[in-house]
């Protein structure tokens, strides 16, 4: 059996063969996502980050997911480093004068950097349909939480604690109702003060 190409052909098939060499020889060689370079203000490091999830989710960011988290989350965060001094003393007092020492503690993963956030938000998306906007549903975009703020604590048993409780020592509980853009996250306090 022989194949015949013509010439138009076989000029594509060297230009991609061309370009795949090109692509596996320059690591530093990637297309960027047009959206990704005007919502993270140039930040290389996040953009790397957003790459990665784009192309393990096989989906891209759109304009719409970036609008939604700012009006959620209120937009970039800095790293702190860690949790709070000042969040975790005040937390430590309100669950000792509760007597709920032990009972209500802090998950391990509230402080998160932007690639510990990066790996909870593909998680949390390849088990809810595999996009973006299903991750979205369940996590906060990485830069975006205030996880990376060292204020925000996620709480085991956190309905032992009223709202009230936590205001009284400087938290809110930000995430209360489910909104189409992502669910109630009733066990997450935030510091505020």
């Amino acid at each position: 059996m022989r194949i015949i190409i013509t010439e138009q052909q076989l000029r594509l098939l060297e230009m991609s063969t061309f370009i795949s060499v090109m692509i596996n020889e320059d690591d530093d060689f990637n297309v960027t996502n047009d959206v990704l370079s005007t919502y993270l203000s140039g930040n290389t490091e996040l953009t790397k980050i957003y790459e990665q999830i784009e192309t393990e989710l096989n989906d891209k960011f759109q304009t719409d997911h970036f609008e939604q988290e700012i009006k959620y989350s209120g937009g970039l965060k800095d790293l702190s480093g860690g949790i709070s001094e000042t969040a975790q003393t005040k937390f430590n007092e309100m669950v000792s004068k509760l007597f709920l020492k032990n009972k209500v503690v802090i998950n391990q993963s509230s402080y998160r950097d932007y690639n510990k956030q990066k790996e909870i938000f593909v998680k949390m998306a390849k088990k809810h349909g595999g996009t973006i906007s299903n991750g979205l549903r369940q996590a906060a975009l990485p830069g975006f939480s205030q996880h990376h703020t060292g204020k925000a604590l996620d709480i085991s048993n956190s309905n032992l604690i009223s709202d009230k409780v936590l205001n009284d020592y400087g938290f809110i509980r930000p995430y209360k109702t489910d909104t189409k853009f992502r669910m109630p996250e009733l066990w997450h306090i935030y510091y505020k003060l």
